[in-house]
């Protein structure tokens, strides 16, 4: 059925180029690493009677680690297919997001992967499949073992760098440092939740003494 619905699609998109090999390519690696995560996050629904599987194999065939039609012009081409906000917008920020998390085949460290996390929520799942495709088809250069190493993250709700605890909110640090309000509370809390993602920061009073450290610099 999703096969059917999908060549249906591609009518309308002609003749926009898709990678029809990438399809293929990825209904053998759903076969060779099928987990119950995966299939939670691809089968839960986007549209009213198409799980986010359907999205994610139209994105098999026009999504690529280049992002060489750029988000304006895949966003073009989303607007003359017959798909949900949902679904658009989940194509939109598997291409945007790809780039951060590709980025970590060459600088890897625990303050990127905590952005990644922060931007990409259960997107992950979707990142880390696609980076599998474009890896099993020599179109990206890096490791499989970053990649197991990104979901075992997610998956440990106490893991510092996925789920970072907010030990102060904005409304303690004004009133506990003497702040003004203003954009530079969301930069210290965000500093606080990278220092924590390094392990320089384990409960509260560490967070406030660091927030006091960088609002004297």
């Amino acid at each position: 059925v999703f096969q059917l619905s999908i060549q249906g699609l591609l009518k309308a998109m002609l003749p926009t180029q898709v990678d029809c090999e990438q399809m293929t390519a990825f209904e053998t690696l759903s076969a060779r690493r099928s987990t119950a995560e995966n299939q939670t996050y691809l089968m839960s629904p986007l549209a009213s009677q198409r799980p986010r599987l359907f999205a994610f194999k139209l994105g098999t065939l026009i999504l690529n680690p280049q992002g060489s039609r750029g988000l304006s012009g895949l966003k073009n081409l989303l607007e003359t297919l017959t798909l949900s906000r949902k679904e658009c917008e989940s194509l939109l920020r598997w291409q945007a997001l790809s780039p951060q998390l590709l980025k970590l085949f060459e600088v890897d460290g625990p303050v990127e992967r905590f952005h990644l996390f922060r931007q990409a929520q259960e997107d992950i799942y979707g990142l880390v499949l696609l980076a599998r495709l474009w890896l099993a088809q020599a179109k990206v250069q890096g490791s499989e073992d970053l990649l197991d190493e990104l979901l075992i993250q997610w998956q440990d709700p106490d893991n510092q760098i996925a789920h970072p605890r907010q030990w102060l909110d904005g409304h303690e640090l004004i009133k506990e440092l003497k702040l003004r309000p203003g954009p530079g509370i969301g930069q210290l809390l965000l500093a606080i939740q990278e220092a924590q993602a390094c392990g320089k920061v384990g409960d509260k009073s560490e967070a406030l003494a660091y927030a006091r450290t960088l609002s004297l610099e």
